[in-house]
């Protein structure tokens, strides 16, 4: 075809288009719903929401709850094109809080735990609830949370991480000088860097003096003399090189700032956890949780399929079959006190639900319990 290659070119714009737009972005909805994670963090955001003082996001955020569960549950629900804009608005945002969140965890390696926790007391309580490998276990997940129910906390953090990133490309830049220098002044890297790692800055110069001595060619020596004298043709090599090569303050000043960030950044974090209601909660719950994760956490489509008629009236009526006493079951149903009704589908709920609670999950057990009551089960 002649024109291939033109529509080729088209078409291949229209690709990179669509690859680049904020629509591409993963997770999708879909994966979203299916995800208990990415679902607990979108319940947290509608949660967030439903505390709005705009009365009608607050009815938005409570109506997409529902009907998200009752369509996951095989009812009959038509979600409205601003459904679909509320719901692709949160999409954009759970793909930010995965993003950003990452870029924190990046910092935060085994290793670099063990670093904040020896600069912030703070930190190293939570260290010593979960240990070093579960600690960051346990942030992967309540970082996100973080971000969600405490934005600009999160924002101090990563301000905190932006200004230890700057601290780290000077040092890097001040490294990248000193082997420039070592090698133009024939001192092996080695061992400028042993000098630089001593802690008593006297001795530290002082040794780097005797360093760039030993390693001038014997003309440089003879003129280096030449300049200590102040004869002509003499020229301090030492001096000039040691007022190059001293950089401790420098590596110091930017040492001294990380550690100073690393601080406050353990402090907020465990802050964060110690003197919040959620913070203590999923603590708590990380304790006894091999895994470190919440027991709330639930997909909408396993919510919505707790809400499934057939599921609920088999599961109720195994219930019933173990907790009636035999008179109950002889008289059936409908002969029990409204009372006894009541407390059995309470019992039942309760037993579901476990310690979940919270978002998704009070939203759900209350559909369930409409659910229960228009069921009339067979005992």
């Amino acid at each position: 075809m002649v024109i291939e290659k033109r529509r080729g070119e088209y078409e291949k714009k229209k690709v990179e288009s669509y690859e680049q737009s904020p629509e591409a972005v993963p997770p999708t909805t879909q994966e979203i719903l299916n995800n208990p994670h990415l679902s607990e963090l979108l319940n947290l955001i509608l949660e967030r929401d439903k505390n709005s003082q705009n009365p009608q996001i607050r009815t938005n955020v409570e109506n997409l709850q529902t009907k998200l569960l009752e369509l996951i549950s095989g009812k009959k629900v038509e979600l409205t094109q601003d459904d679909f804009d509320i719901i692709e608005s949160y999409r954009q945002e759970i793909k930010k809080v995965e993003d950003e969140t990452k870029e924190v965890l990046g910092l935060l390696t085994p290793e670099r735990i063990k670093i904040i926790a020896g600069s912030s007391k703070e930190f190293s309580k939570l260290v010593g609830q979960l240990g070093v490998e579960n600690t960051k276990k346990f942030l992967e997940v309540y970082l996100s949370r973080l971000m969600i129910v405490d934005n600009q906390e999160f924002s101090e953090l990563k301000n905190k991480l932006e200004a230890i990133k700057e601290a780290e490309i000077k040092l890097k830049e001040i490294n990248n000088e000193l082997k420039n220098l070592a090698k133009a002044y024939n001192i092996p890297e080695k061992e400028l860097g042993e000098v630089l790692a001593i802690e008593n800055q006297k001795e530290a110069e002082e040794a780097l003096r005797e360093l760039i001595k030993s390693n001038l060619s014997i003309l440089g020596k003879i003129r280096n003399w030449l300049g200590e004298k102040g004869l002509i043709g003499g020229r301090k090599f030492v001096e000039e090189r040691l007022g190059n090569l001293n950089k401790i303050s420098d590596i110091d000043s930017q040492l001294s700032e990380i550690d100073a960030q690393l601080q406050e950044i353990g402090n907020m974090i465990a802050n964060a956890v110690f003197t919040t209601e959620k913070g203590i909660g999923w603590l708590t719950e990380a304790l006894v949780q091999p895994k470190i994760l919440k027991p709330s956490e639930m997909s909408f489509v396993e919510a919505g399929g707790l809400l499934r008629e057939d599921e609920l009236r088999r599961g109720f009526e195994g219930f019933l079959a173990a907790e009636l006493t035999e008179e109950e079951k002889d008289k059936g149903w409908d002969s029990l006190e409204p009372r006894r009704q009541n407390e059995l589908k309470t019992k039942y709920l309760d037993k579901i639900r476990g310690g979940r609670r919270g978002g998704i999950i009070d939203i759900l057990f209350k559909m369930m319990e409409h659910v229960l009551d228009q069921i009339k089960p067979n005992v």
